[in-house]
């Protein structure tokens, strides 16, 4: 039997941890198994092209996404292709593919309502549009993925695009703003504790500062760079980090430690290896170079970009190279040379938007001129080259004073905060790794009765009793080791200056500064706390006490109640109404399912009542379900509970009825109504005592009495297939027949005084005496409706009573309808069933049919034979 192909991803990304070739191969092995299924190897497949990119294989990533992109429709495995696809183009520098494969992953994502899969697209395609030096595009992609990342469900995709747009703009030398976004991005990076990006964040905004020649900010953030960088041991990071420094190194015409940045750099690049990252490597060391005046070493590593640029199709590459050999051969007197150079430079430069390398251009083309003595074209060109550093000095000024002021803002913070903390009423301390304090609030020092000098040259364990001082390092040395969410312990002793000891809670958390991590420790003195939760105890005690003794009083009142009253409302002396109240006093102390049986109006509600007050489940809630008063769309959610999301509306989580009645009894009324795909569910509840929520694939056990009630003929709807002969087997353990009231007419009397009095006090009225023709009438009307009817009809007789005896209206009893449009033998065969129930199905005696019909017993059974009528087998 084949693996499920779940657990083959996962087994091959615990492989790719442990080094080598070995989750590759694993992939490899699983891709070839030809019993898998289409679209099992398609994803199989998009797993193999992933884990072969972050393998550096780039080369094999791009062969498997061709080989497999067009085996399937395009959902999220498809798409995933094709972005692995493009991530192998760009890495190999073909960037033009990468472009297009980004933008078909996009609208392809698009389409399926992939939203995750969407922004990913759209971050390739702005490193993409980035490296072809097409900034106002790339600005325009990568602001709409920002668009589509608002809400912290795609929190670490925004900070790479911000990382993204910053780095567009300083291109575009919209500094101010580009150090604004890197500085966002570096923020959530830094929350979330994603060190490889938070570097290389710290580099971007090193570099950006260096850009405005605020140094000693470049530097800084560099050096931080360098030093998470190490940490992580990713040379792509190294790679940006000496790519900045030789930058800025050269900015500040440092023009040696350019140089050394840009080799050290260079050896990155073929650690990493890729074409386009050593070129692009290669392209700083040539301009490094061309500015420390070593024009004839820089001429290699310029002919190689600018040979790589052509392959690749790279035009901000293509230009920058052209403009470093034409400046090498200004150097060397070449004027022919340099000429063709700048004229296939200028000619690309439509494809380019980078103001920077348009300023190099005009200059070394103003050098040319002024050789071959075209003065005034040397003017020309000068003039653009200085009103294109004007502009760019003018932007580093409006950068430099943009950063003092974050630089403010953020100083005006750090006050806020002080004084934030300071207030706080809780004690509040910063402790190093070393265990040493660092920082603390008033409320602690008031706490401990120490000044904060003496907190903060002591250790936080002398804060604690001799008894407890191991236990609270070993708890602050493992949390540095292993940092969790807040954690709170309440076994602590805290230790004031004078000696005196108090309970204390202690909540830990990491905090990560720019100086290093510290624990921040939240301690709250709950001396009065615990006295009050003494109290409380005590006052627990007495209402449980209480409650005891009310519930024994409860129990005694009941009983007294029951004595007097049977069964609550349930009013009759008949012997069948005594032979079901009978079967109630020996079902009720038993767990048994029971079905109470009946026709509409015969109380089965008060009986179902009856069993659940007689059990032993009568303290825990009985929950009543009208199983034909619910939508069929919904009668599984009401009866099992769903989950938030399961459906249109689902907003919140719900418990289902067959949950809220877990420990006591719930009442399934209309039982024979339930749809039969719901009867499947319902069987399995009453089999395994589980039920599942809907859109949760958790199993919750259920401990609930079943009793259900139907007017439906179960055996005969079981016949015809509408309900489930295994579910009407399953409930029908204990049958529960209640008679109809024209089988009781001797209850009638006293449940028409009971009824009567009932409603005369629910409507303010008094009635003291039923007239005998009254009574009598409601002796002999054979009551269809049967309870209910009978209460409807004394209800409206009440309102109409006005002298103290009970009205009559002639038009108070329903009148049967013709039966109109109906067969004479179907007429005839349900009132002889009728009749036949009405009896028990006796034929023949002083209590028979063939009596109530004035028939002779041979005749009624001919005509039983003859119109098919069977005594139902229950």
């Amino acid at each position: 039997m084949l693996e499920p192909v779940d657990q083959v991803i996962e087994r091959a990304a615990e492989l790719r941890h442990q080094g080598g070739n070995l989750a590759v191969d694993a992939l490899r092995e699983a891709l070839g198994a030809d019993q898998w299924p289409a679209s099992e190897r398609r994803q199989i497949a998009a797993a193999l092209a992933r884990t072969l990119l972050l393998s550096g294989h780039y080369a094999e990533a791009r062969d498997v996404a061709d080989e497999w992109i067009d085996s399937g429709p395009p959902d999220e495995h498809g798409v995933a292709l094709l972005m692995h696809r493009s991530a192998a183009c760009l890495h190999l520098g073909e960037i033009r593919h990468a472009l297009r494969g980004a933008m078909d992953a996009e609208s392809a994502a698009d389409g399926a309502g992939l939203s995750d899969l969407r922004i990913r697209a759209t971050i390739l395609q702005g490193d993409a549009l980035l490296l072809l030096g097409r900034f106002d595009e790339a600005r325009a992609t990568v602001e709409r993925g920002l668009q589509l990342t608002k809400g912290s469900a795609h929190e670490a995709s925004r900070a790479y695009l911000l990382g993204a747009l910053g780095r567009v703009l300083s291109r575009k030398d919209d500094l101010p703003t580009a150090i604004q976004a890197h500085l966002e991005a570096l923020e959530l990076h830094r929350g979330a504790g994603r060190a490889r990006e938070t570097a290389l964040e710290l580099a971007n905004v090193g570099l950006a500062c260096a850009a405005i020649r605020a140094f000693d900010d470049a530097i800084t953030y560099v050096e931080e760079a360098r030093v998470v960088a190490d940490a992580v041991g990713d040379d792509h990071l190294l790679w940006n980090i000496e790519r900045t420094l030789s930058w800025a190194s050269q900015n500040v015409g440092d023009h040696d430690g350019s140089v050394s940045h840009a080799l050290g750099l260079a050896e990155v690049a073929e650690r990493i290896g890729g074409e386009l990252l050593v070129a692009r490597a290669h392209e700083r060391l040539g301009t490094a170079l061309v500015g420390a005046g070593r024009h004839e070493e820089a001429l290699p590593s310029l002919e190689l970009t600018a040979q790589v640029a052509s392959e690749l199709d790279d035009p901000w590459l293509a230009v920058s190279s052209l403009a470093g050999l034409a400046e090498v051969r200004l150097a060397a007197d070449d004027l022919a040379a340099a000429e063709e150079l700048l004229l296939r430079a200028w000619r690309l430069k439509d494809d380019i938007d980078d103001e920077a390398l348009l300023e190099v251009l005009h200059r070394v083309t103003a050098t040319l001129r002024e050789q071959r003595g075209d003065f005034e074209g040397a003017l020309g060109h000068e003039r653009q080259h200085h009103a294109l550093a004007f502009i760019a000095v003018s932007r580093s000024a409006d950068a430099r004073v943009a950063s003092l002021r974050h630089r403010h803002e953020r100083e005006q913070q750090e006050r806020h905060l002080r004084r934030a903390f300071e207030s706080l009423p809780e004690g509040v301390l910063l402790v190093g790794d070393d265990a040493l304090i660092r920082e603390a609030n008033s409320s602690a020092c008031e706490m401990f009765g120490l000044s904060t000098d003496e907190l903060q040259s002591r250790r936080i364990t002398e804060l604690t009793p001799e008894r407890d001082r191991a236990r609270a390092t070993e708890l602050v040395d493992e949390y540095l080791r292993d940092p969790r969410p807040l954690q709170v312990s309440q076994t602590l002793t805290g230790l004031r200056a004078c000696g005196a000891e108090f309970p204390a809670e202690i909540a830990l958390a990491i905090l990560p500064l720019r100086e290093g991590t510290v624990v921040l420790c939240s301690v709250r003195d709950v001396s009065k706390l615990r006295r009050a939760e003494s109290g409380l105890r005590g006052a627990l005690a007495e209402v449980q006490a209480l409650r005891r003794q009310l519930e024994r009083d409860n129990i005694v009142l009941r009983e007294e109640l029951e004595s007097r009253h049977h069964f609550d409302e349930i009013v009759g002396s008949s012997p069948k109404v005594q032979a079901a109240l009978r079967n109630v006093g020996k079902v009720a102390p038993t767990d048994a399912t029971v079905l109470v049986l009946g026709e509409t109006g015969t109380g089965k509600e008060l009986f179902a009542r009856a069993v659940h007050a007689r059990s032993a489940r009568a303290e825990r809630p009985l929950v009543t379900v009208n199983c034909a008063a619910m939508p069929e769309s919904l009668i599984e959610s009401e009866l099992f509970g769903h989950v938030a999301g399961a459906f249109t509306g689902a907003l919140t989580d719900r418990l289902g009825r067959f949950q809220m009645a877990h420990g006591g009894t719930i009442f399934l009324d209309e039982i024979g109504d339930l749809p039969l795909p719901m009867q499947a569910k319902l069987l399995r509840v009453l089999q395994d005592g589980e039920v599942q929520r809907v859109g949760s694939s958790e199993v919750t056990h259920v401990d609930a009495r079943v009793i259900a009630a139907t007017n439906r003929n179960l055996p005969e709807m079981v016949a015809e297939g509408t309900f489930r002969a295994d579910l009407y087997y399953r409930l029908n353990v204990f049958p529960l027949h209640l008679p109809p009231l024209r089988r009781c007419a001797s209850d009638i009397p006293q449940l028409a005084w009971f009824l009567v009095q009932r409603s005369a006090r629910r409507i303010g009225r008094r009635i003291d005496s039923i007239p005998d023709d009254v009574m009598q009438r409601l002796v002999a009307y054979s009551w269809p409706g049967n309870v209910r009817e009978l209460e409807n009809v004394i209800e409206r007789a009440v309102i109409l009573s006005d002298r103290g005896t009970l009205a009559w209206d002639d038009s108070a009893v329903a009148t049967p309808v013709a039966m109109t449009g109906q067969r004479l033998e179907d007429v005839e065969r349900r009132h002889i069933e009728t009749v036949l129930a009405d009896c028990d199905w006796r034929v023949k005696g002083p209590r028979g049919a063939a009596l109530a019909l004035d028939v002779n017993a041979s005749t009624l059974r001919s005509r039983m034979r003859k119109l098919g009528i069977d005594r139902p087998r229950v």
